[in-house]
């Protein structure tokens, strides 16, 4: 039998506040440099051996949030943090294999842990 990687995808949605400090001066970016919203969602890929229940979806989605309201409240205060910056912050908090954070669902990032 061909061996295969394996992943528990954990996706939560939270609300929040960023800015992007150094959006240029183009007046279609300019309102990005002020603290804005967004639902930012955000998906973790966590690798398991096996395939019984290794990882709890619904616990590792619960962790998540808490670890997101202990470091950023509720709703999340982000500052200049960008999307690839939360979700470096997440792969070294919880040591997922892949984190991508979009803003309101759609344009975001994604990083992959080397």
């Amino acid at each position: 039998m061909e061996d295969h990687k394996k992943f528990v995808i954990c996706a939560v949605q939270v609300p929040g506040f960023h800015r992007w400090e150094n959006a240029p001066d183009d007046p279609r970016f300019a309102f990005l440099r002020d603290r804005h919203r967004h639902v930012f969602h955000i998906r973790m890929d966590f690798e398991v051996s096996h395939g019984d229940r290794e990882i709890e979806i619904i616990n590792q989605e619960e962790w998540i949030k808490r670890v997101l309201d202990c470091h950023y409240g509720t709703p999340c205060e982000f500052g200049g943090m960008s999307c690839e910056d939360i979700a470096v912050a997440l792969l070294n908090d919880l040591h997922a294999y892949s984190c991508e954070v979009l803003e309101d669902g759609y344009g975001g990032a994604r990083v992959v842990r080397q």
